[in-house]
């Protein structure tokens, strides 16, 4: 059994707005690449759909949700790559694919998105 964690414990203060970084400040979604190209812009677009809905359902977002959707995003993005590839012909790893829709599965799930049965 773990001893419990000392109530006087130091709380960290938030990051000054001039120390934080372009993802961090919601300026870029994706830090590093060209967001014009199509993948970017699909994953832009994905994750604002994902967002959009769970602010539907009468709730703010909060952080942890914000990366949950950031994830369930770029695993929408590498499902639909795949299906495609799939669709005209080119090998594809079931097992990956697999993996990738069930963890897409779970993220919507966390989300609130689908019922978790």
């Amino acid at each position: 059994m773990s001893a419990p964690m000392p109530r006087n414990r130091m709380r960290l203060a938030p990051p000054l707005p001039q120390a934080g970084t372009r993802t961090g400040n919601g300026n870029t979604l994706l830090a590093g690449i060209d967001q014009r190209t199509a993948g970017a812009r699909r994953y832009r677009e994905v994750y604002t759909a994902l967002l959009a809905e769970v602010t539907r359902l009468s709730r703010q977002p909060t952080p942890q949700e914000e990366l949950v959707a950031r994830r369930a995003a770029l695993l929408s993005l590498w499902c639909e790559t795949a299906e495609t590839e799939m669709a005209s012909g080119i090998s594809v790893d079931i097992n990956s694919f697999t993996a990738a829709t069930n963890t897409l599965r779970r993220c919507l799930a966390d989300l609130g998105l689908i019922d978790n049965r």
